[in-house]
Parts: structure tokens; C-alpha cells; sequence
């Protein structure tokens, strides 16, 4: 062991309202009536996969000689427990097969038979570990997860001996490569036009542009501009340029995303739409030119994603997290679940429109992930044992104006049943929890306020214990703490399966990403979750750039950055220092002017480096961790993607670099684009939730405050309009209005002073005099001209005759059962009821 130590020493580690239903139906189709209103629907869902094994198999119980040490146990523990299962290693690797490593007769000697296969000091490059990443027997879709989790378990291994650090990365001496040429987009559209715009057109057009009948999906690559196609489709074609010359196009995603993920494939034939769609791209490919480095560039070597360190992901605080999923997987129909110690493995299947990002994560356009209902019970089981939780996750909403509320979260059994939720309405999120003090469907939710939620990535943390009650966080920040008791979950339904981005039934679909969740069956504090949040999200890779050729006197020289993918279409280049494996500098280094370059050329944008300068002193060089170049400063640079992750390439440039210097003559800056048209606007918009409140109460004279109103405008103010964009309002909407339309007229037909001082003359006999009497006031609030000048009506607001005529026919309607002697106060009530919510609550009153 003390060889090993001295090894990793070695290595450099870097450290409501009672109303009949008929009458209600009457009422609400009243308003509607009146109303403006758009619907929308979704793409129905894919058939769920087949489901997973739904019986955990009987652990199996050591009773052999004890472990000799403790790092024995410690590797029985950690690791023999986890592969010793029949359906992962156990069924081969026995007494009778070698290695034999899950023996079951003696713990000591599966320890000996296991050592030559594991690298206790580098836990990710064990034999073992690359071995099923190979795709040797591994009891998941992806190799990658079964490789990742043994990984884990030595690491742990590992751990438990105080031998290796967990939150340290080792960087990896790098391959040099020479900064090769590549292809280039041309900046017309011509050839793209020709041989891939058609089929985007053809097959993809249903959902990939911004005017799409149904749902509009990103990235808008079947526009029916083919400008918009194109920029939005070239993050989506990937290139490789081969030694004969010849464009590969197979690690496309518009190629993986048909033949490898079934993605819309037409005539039913992924492996025929996937080939076509890549003859498509290579036909295309073949007119791009290769574009060559500047030769007079201060150039270092080359490297590529691939090539790089991935930095350990440690420091997070997780060690209670029951289900955790950082969907790095990038394929396959599953997403599995990583956390350590809380059996069984809750893997959720993609059903729908889903799709994987490449940055680690996964993006809801009309579709969810699903886990069954046996290995959901773990949630049950593990939050039950302590009554408390979070619900951890980054994500990136698609868009500020979703309803419903939008699922985001869910643990639940059908669309009015569950456990728990974190979903969307608008600009915040919704966290449902089911207790003794809210309804079964969680209900009433807390709420974040308006302006919380945004479209972009944030961290999200839902939190619920028997003291505090429900707390909502984002991005290391409360910003709301429950007012209701904290009651318990005693209530909690075993029977429920945990699902992403929809409903169980797929009719509350949220657009988005989720790039990492966690649920910990413990409430996270402030403190913890701020760390959570400081650690961050997705792959990081070190970079190690070698300038050995720019530094004289230096044959081991690197400038490391730390790189992610930022997004889809970028990344983000932070932290560089400067760094030798096995050398200190001769003297201190000048540089000044670095500038990133990606496939051949320095980026045109992003270069947030350019002017730096700055002198690496040889005396403050550390042979553990180099010379940061910016000292604490944390800032960044976020480059363009254009081939992504597997094939762009990237190298440094500098103006000034130790001896070496170059005279740079900046390009002219562009001139500005013409500004372009906007499609034509509405030129009316609707009320938002607040100010349709304000309106009817200024319209019926109840003030916001009284306590019936109040309470309904609680409940239904997240189902009314968050913006004034008439193009986003929907159905619901209107059906919210009714209900606070119809609560502030019960209000006004039942408390008799009210009904008395609004509508003076009124007796409930519907003749037409007191027909007049009750739809008067509600035509003199409602209508403008009115106020402006009497017997002069507004081009924008309907006939005072008309409107008119459509509440006597609804009086008509809500009197026509009444007896010959008149009608009871129960009908007269309901009606003043219909006929002020039709009015106040129509399109007249919404639209400004």
C-alpha cells in the first residue's frame, strides 16, 4: 500500500361556489361565451419501453472467514456487495471462473483475486472499469453506467482506506496533436438549400419551426426561411474529414438521432431514413472548403474534447441522495440512476418526444421519463424512514409562459393524485407536497414568487420537513418559506411512479432541460445547498495546451484551461495556469494577447482573453499547481461550437508568448446587419392575473380584499394570463377568469346590500323593466362609451344592443323552470350570478 501512495504522490494530483353542475355549466359557458380563447395540443407519447425487472433479487449473505483487515472489509463493503448479485458479476466470477473476485467461501481470497484487476491509485482506469465500458456484461443499456458505478465503488474502496482524495484530478500528460485543417460552412445557403433543406422540409417541418401547427420544437431547422434552417441546423451536422479526403458524416446527431434513437423516422425505417439523411449531409459536405492555420499565428498544439482530463465531481453533498441522475449516458431509451447505497436502481425510460444533450442532460420537447412503479417505491420507502426530503435539480425551462402547472418533477399516480411536484406557471416554480394539511394532489402548492423562474439554467431546491414545513430555493437563494403547518407525509401513496417533464397520463407536458436531479431523503440545509450550487453541473475536462514549441529552454510547457460544454452551441473556457509535468520555468514568462482558436482559425467572438497580459514569475511557480493567468479572477470565455464535441478541435494563439512576439493587424469591424422585419404584431393584448382582479373589482365594487374573492384569486390566479402576449393565451385562462368572474358576482348576488346599492331597482320578477335593472349597471361598468358620451359607441368594443340581446337570452335560460308566481331566491341569485359573470367576465373586459 505504501506503494501506491507513493504513486499518487507521483502523479500531480490537483487539488368554491355552491352551484348545481347544470347551472355552473350554464355559467361558465356564459363567459366563454363572451370570450376569446386559443387551444393548443400535444403530440401524444411513444409506447413505454418494455418495464424493468420488477423484483429486487434476495441479497446474498457472506458467512465465510472474516476479512483479514480492514481493507478487506472495506473492499467488501464497497465493492464485493455491489457485484456479487447473480445478474452483475456474481453468476461467473465464483469459485469456478477467474477471476474469482465474487467468491462467496472466502472473502480474503476474492480480495487477492481482485487486486490485479483494479488501479487503486487512477480508481477510473482499473482494467475492470474499462473492461465493461468495452461492453463486457453490464446490467444496464450502457456500458458507460456499469463502468461508472464499479469505478465508484473502488473509489469509495479507496476512500474508506484514506489512501486517495476523492475531489482531486490527476492531469493527464496529453498526446500532442498538430492544429489540423477543416471544414468550413459556406456562408450562402445554396448547397444546403440542396441537398439537406428538402428533407428538414419533408419530414421534420411538423415541429421544427417557430409557426408549427402543434407545438413548436427547437432548434428551428425546418424553418420556412432556409437562412433560419440553416444556422439553426449547423450545430447539428458533424463532420470528419478522413485520410483519403472524404466527408463522414455518421456522428451527426440529425444521422444518430434517426438511426440510433428513432427520432420520427419515416416510412417506419430508422435505418433507411438514418442512411439517406447521411448521404444527405456527405453530398453537402463535399462542397465545404478546408480551411488551413495561419501560418504566422504563435500557435500551441491542438486538442480536443476527447483528449482532455475530466475533473472529478466531487464536493457535492449527497450522501443521502435516494435517486440521482446526471443523464451523461447521451443514448440509449434509459436513464439510470447513480446513487450509491439506496437499492434498487430507479432507471427511468425516455418515452415521447425526448432528447439527449450533449452537454449531459436531457430536453423535454413533448414527451417524459418514467421509472415503474415497483422501483419508485424506494422514494416511499427512504423518505418515509426519516419524513423529510429535496428535490435537487438544474434545469433549463424552454420558455416563461407555460401553465398548468407544467411537470417538472413528479411523484404521482394520476393527474389529480401524488405525492410530490415541482412544476412551472409562467415566470415561477410550484412545489406540491401531499400531507396531512394539503389535499392528495398536494394542493394547495407554495409557490416561488413572479420573476423567479427564468429561461436559463438554474439550480432548483424543493425542501420539506415536519418543522419548516415546504422552502423553495434558487440558485443558492430562499425565495419562499411555507405559510401553511408543515403537517406529515404519513399520506403518501407506495403505489406512484416518479416522472420527468410530464404527467403520468402526458397531459401536462413542461419544454425544458434537466441536466442533473437529485432527491435526498433528507431536507437539505441553506448551507448545503449553496454547495451544491457552487460545484455546478455537466462535464468539466482539463485542457492541456503545450507551448514546449513557443517557450525557449522548456521542453514540457502547458497552458491548461478548464473547458464544458455551456450549451448546445458553445463552450465556456475559464481557470487557464500554466503548468510542467516535470519541469519549473527557466525564467519568468511574459504573455500577453491570448486568443482561442477552434478548427483551424481563431473564434471571431468570444475571445474575452485578448487582452491579457501578465508575467509568470518563476519563483511563484508551484510544481502542484502551476501559475493561475489570472490570479482569483474568475472569469471566462464561451466560444462558438461548430463540429461539437467530438470532432471540433481547439488551440491557443498569442501575440506575445516568453521570446516569441507577432504584430497583429485587427480586422475592420462589419458593418451592422439591416435591421429585420418583425412579423406583424397583435396590436391588442390581453389583461394579466392581477390586473383582471383589480378590473372586476372596480367594475362590482368588492373590494381584492374581501375574504371569499380573496381566497379564489389565491387558488386560481396561476390558471390566468402571467403575460399580456395575447398569442400565448390558452384555454385555461379562460376558464380561471370565469371562476374569479363568478366568485365576485355570487359575492355581489348574494350579500344583499351589495346587490341592493349595484343594482338599484332590481326586484327579480324579469320583466323587461327589471331585466333593464339588472343588466344596466353591468353594461354601464363594462362598456366605455358609457363614460365617454352617451348614445356613442367605440369601433373597438361591441354593440350595446347586441350584448345586450345575449344576456336576455341567458336570463331566458337560467328563469325558465320558474313557476308562474315568480322564481326562487335560490334562482334569482344563480342568475344575477350567470348574467354578471358572462359580462364582466368577458373578452371585453380581458382585451386592452
Amino acid at each position: 500500500m505504501d506503494r501506491i501512495v507513493d504513486k499518487c504522490k507521483r502523479s500531480h494530483l490537483l487539488c368554491g361556489l355552491n352551484i348545481t353542475g347544470s347551472r355552473l355549466l350554464l355559467i361558465a359557458l356564459a363567459a366563454v361565451l363572451f370570450g376569446g380563447c386559443s387551444s393548443g395540443s400535444g403530440k401524444t407519447g411513444a409506447e413505454n419501453p418494455p418495464p424493468l425487472p420488477t423484483t429486487e433479487t434476495p441479497r446474498i449473505v457472506y458467512d465465510g472467514p472474516d476479512p483479514a483487515s480492514a481493507d478487506v472489509q472495506n473492499f467488501k463493503i464497497n465493492v464485493w456487495d455491489n457485484l456479487v448479485d447473480p445478474g452483475r458479476c456474481g453468476a461467473c466470477h465464483t469459485e469456478d471462473h477467474t477471476p474469482r473476485f465474487t467468491r462467496t467461501d472466502d472473502i480474503n481470497k476474492a480480495y487477492e483475486a481482485i487486486l490485479p484487476f483494479v488501479n487503486l491509485a487512477k480508481p477510473d482506469e482499473s482494467p475492470m472499469v474499462k473492461k465493461v465500458a468495452g461492453g463486457h456484461n453490464c446490467w444496464r443499456q450502457a456500458s458507460s453506467f456499469c463502468a461508472d458505478q464499479i469505478g465508484t465503488w473502488i473509489r469509495k474502496w479507496v476512500f474508506d482506506t484514506g489512501e486517495v482524495a476523492l475531489t482531486e484530478t490527476a492531469l493527464k500528460v496529453p498526446s500532442p496533436l498538430d492544429v489540423s485543417s477543416s471544414l468550413t460552412f459556406p456562408t450562402d445557403t445554396a448547397s444546403f438549400a440542396q441537398h439537406v433543406y428538402p428533407l428538414l422540409r419533408q419530414y421534420c417541418a411538423d415541429c421544427h419551426r417557430a409557426d408549427a401547427l402543434q407545438s413548436p420544437v427547437q432548434p428551428y431547422l425546418a424553418s420556412g426561411d432556409v437562412a433560419v434552417a440553416y444556422a439553426a441546423a449547423q450545430t447539428k451536422m458533424l463532420f470528419n474529414v478522413l485520410k483519403d479526403g472524404t466527408r463522414d458524416a455518421s456522428r451527426s446527431r440529425l444521422v444518430v438521432r434517426l438511426r440510433e434513437e428513432a427520432h420520427n423516422c419515416w416510412d417506419n425505417n430508422c435505418a433507411a431514413a438514418g442512411a439517406t439523411m447521411e448521404a444527405a449531409l456527405e453530398a453537402f459536405a463535399a462542397t465545404m472548403e478546408v480551411r488551413e492555420l495561419d501560418t504566422t499565428l504563435l500557435a500551441s498544439k491542438a486538442m480536443r474534447i476527447k483528449d482532455g482530463t475530466a475533473i472529478s465531481q466531487g464536493g457535492r453533498v449527497e450522501n443521502n441522495a435516494i435517486a440521482l441522475y446526471n443523464f451523461k449516458e447521451g443514448k440509449d431509451t434509459q436513464a439510470n440512476d447513480y446513487s450509491i447505497g439506496f437499492p434498487p436502481e430507479l432507471t427511468l425510460n425516455l418515452i415521447g418526444d425526448v432528447e439527449w444533450v450533449s452537454n449531459w442532460g436531457v430536453r423535454f420537447n413533448n414527451g417524459r421519463l418514467q421509472g415503474n412503479v415497483e422501483t419508485s417505491r424506494k422514494l416511499h420507502r427512504y423518505i418515509s424512514e426519516t419524513g423529510e426530503y429535496s428535490i435537487e435539480a438544474w434545469v433549463v425551462p424552454a420558455d416563461i409562459t407555460q401553465e398548468g402547472p407544467a411537470r417538472i418533477i413528479n411523484y404521482a399516480g394520476k393527474e389529480n393524485s401524488r405525492n410530490f411536484m415541482l412544476g412551472q406557471t409562467g415566470q415561477s416554480y410550484d412545489f406540491a407536497n401531499r400531507s396531512t394539511t394539503t389535499n392528495a394532489n398536494g394542493a394547495p402548492v407554495l409557490s416561488s414568487d413572479d420573476g423567479d423562474l427564468l429561461a436559463t439554467q438554474q439550480h432548483v431546491v424543493a425542501t420539506y420537513d415536519a418543522i419548516n414545513g415546504r422552502r423553495l430555493y434558487v440558485n443558492g437563494e430562499r425565495v419562499n418559506t411555507d405559510s401553511l403547518a408543515a403537517g406529515n407525509i404519513s399520506q403518501w401513496d407506495p403505489t406512484f411512479a416518479l416522472v420527468l417533464g410530464n404527467e403520468t397520463d402526458g397531459q401536462y407536458p413542461w419544454r425544458g432541460t434537466i441536466r442533473l436531479l437529485a432527491i435526498h431523503n433528507r431536507a437539505l440545509k441553506e448551507e448545503q445547498i449553496k454547495i451544491n450550487y457552487g460545484v455546478g453541473v455537466g462535464q468539466k475536462i482539463l485542457l492541456a495546451f503545450s507551448v514546449s514549441d513557443l517557450i525557449d529552454g522548456m521542453d514540457d510547457a502547458y497552458i491548461v484551461f478548464q473547458v464544458e460544454q455551456f450549451d448546445d452551441y458553445s463552450y465556456l473556457f475559464n481557470r487557464p495556469y500554466f503548468y510542467s509535468f516535470t519541469e519549473t520555468p527557466p525564467r519568468d514568462i511574459e504573455i500577453e494577447g491570448l486568443r482561442i482558436g477552434i478548427n483551424g482559425r481563431e473564434a471571431k467572438v468570444g475571445q474575452s482573453f485578448a487582452n491579457l497580459k501578465v508575467t509568470l514569475r518563476k519563483d511563484d511557480y508551484d510544481p502542484e499547481k502551476g501559475i493561475p493567468l489570472l490570479g482569483t479572477s474568475e472569469f471566462g470565455a464561451v466560444v462558438e461550437a461548430e463540429q461539437g464535441p467530438e470532432l471540433d478541435q481547439f488551440f491557443l494563439s498569442f501575440d506575445r508568448i516568453d521570446k516569441l512576439s507577432r504584430d497583429r493587424v485587427e480586422e475592420p469591424a462589419p458593418p451592422p446587419p439591416e435591421p429585420a422585419d418583425l412579423e406583424p404584431q397583435p396590436r391588442v393584448g390581453v389583461r394579466t392575473f392581477a390586473e383582471i382582479n383589480a378590473s372586476l373589482s372596480a367594475m362590482t365594487g368588492i373590494p381584492v380584499t374581501h375574504a371569499g374573492v380573496a381566497k379564489t384569486y389565491d387558488t386560481v390566479k396561476q390558471q390566468m394570463p402571467p403575460t399580456e402576449n395575447i398569442k400565448s393565451f390558452l384555454v385555461a385562462h379562460q376558464m380561471g377568469i370565469t371562476q374569479l368572474a363568478v366568485k365576485y358576482c355570487n359575492v355581489l348576488a348574494t350579500e344583499l346590500s351589495g346587490r341592493q346599492a349595484f343594482f338599484p331597482g332590481f326586484a327579480g320578477t324579469f320583466d323587461d323593466d327589471d331585466r333593464d335593472a339588472l343588466i344596466n349597471p353591468l353594461l354601464k361598468a363594462l362598456l366605455a362609451h358609457h363614460i365617454v358620451a352617451e348614445n356613442t359607441e367605440l369601433e373597438d368594443q361591441p354593440y350595446e344592443v347586441d350584448s345586450r340581446e345575449r344576456l336576455n337570452e341567458l336570463i331566458d335560460t337560467m328563469t325558465a323552470s320558474c313557476p308562474a308566481q315568480g322564481c326562487s331566491e335560490e334562482v334569482v341569485s344563480n342568475t344575477i350570478t350567470a348574467v354578471c359573470a358572462a359580462a364582466l367576465g368577458s373578452a371585453v373586459m380581458l382585451v386592452q
